[in-house]
């Protein structure tokens, strides 16, 4: 290839790659502006009535799940503590078996949803991801990224500490626990759900 074709193919790479950076930026300032602050500080994620049942069946589970693992911790109970963290993680949905997943959902987001619920039943992957496409109810669609800056290393982190129970002192499976509720205090320090407009 001669040098003259050489600089002109770097120089349209290099014009495409400041196109996409442009467009980012631009989409990600409009995100930004498009932003709705509460009184307290926190973000406003706005929902419609069926998108607030399915989150607050969601954080119903999540606090049944970390009940039920605070427990488990206490009494030392391995098999509990894997089994419940386990639940918690990327493949599972809590609730009391509904057997819907947390995975990366069908439609136009992240390909075919994966999970189980409480009871073991495969599910059919409602979360996790953008662009959700026909979803149960287009649930992540509209969630900025930011959301996910949490929820995914709060699913994954639950299933490190199931990995963690068969050996693991506990200790460091209760201090794995702790760091990981870290990521609810942040999302719902940063996040506030109202009705959509």
């Amino acid at each position: 290839m001669r040098p003259l074709q050489t600089l002109a193919i770097a120089g349209v790479i290099a014009s495409a790659s400041f196109a996409g950076y442009v467009a980012i930026q631009s989409a990600s300032a409009q995100e930004s502006a498009d932003l709705e602050i509460a009184d307290d500080g926190r973000q406003i994620l706005y929902l419609t009535p069926e998108q607030r049942d399915h989150v607050r069946t969601e954080m119903r589970g999540f606090l049944f799940g970390v009940q039920s693992l605070t427990v488990a911790l206490a009494d030392e109970d391995r098999e509990e503590i894997a089994r419940l963290a386990a639940d918690l993680g990327p493949k599972g949905m809590m609730g009391q078996g509904m057997g819907k997943g947390m995975g990366h959902g069908s439609g136009g987001g992240h390909g075919p949803g994966m999970g189980q619920g409480m009871q073991h039943k495969p599910g059919s992957g409602q979360g996790m991801g953008k662009g959700m496409g026909g979803g149960q109810h287009g649930m992540m669609a509209n969630m900025p990224d930011e959301f996910f800056n949490y929820a995914r290393p709060l699913r994954q982190g639950f299933m490190q500490i199931s990995e963690m129970a068969a050996d693991a002192p506990f200790t460091e499976i209760q201090r794995a626990f702790g760091e990981n509720l870290e990521n609810c205090v942040a999302c719902h320090g940063t996040f506030t759900a109202r009705d959509a407009k």
